[in-house]
């Protein structure tokens, strides 16, 4: 699977957590929701070890913030990561 899918897989996914989360548990609300999903995105992409700077071939000495960075950038949901993917896109198309 190519990596922009798989982070938007992964945004669907943090998504859907966070909402099942909310319905089960009616105390998770706002800060508390995104915070949630704030850890439920940078636990996915450090388990699956998916990271959008590798993806732009940024070198990193520690991947992990990689990880970390894609993680906060999934649990914004994925129609943020769709646009920030476009831009992605004409980043590469320029640098190409």
């Amino acid at each position: 699977m190519e990596l922009p899918l798989t982070i938007v897989l992964l945004a669907i996914i943090v998504e859907q957590v966070t909402t099942v989360l909310k319905g089960a548990f009616p105390v998770i609300r706002g800060n508390r929701a995104q915070a949630g999903s704030m850890v439920i995105g940078v636990i996915l992409c450090l388990s699956t070890r998916v990271g959008l700077l590798q993806e732009l071939s940024v070198p990193t000495i520690y991947p992990v913030v990689d990880y970390i960075l894609t993680g906060l950038l999934i649990s914004r949901g994925s129609n943020l990561l769709h646009d920030l993917l476009q831009q992605v896109g004409k980043y590469k198309r320029i640098k190409s």
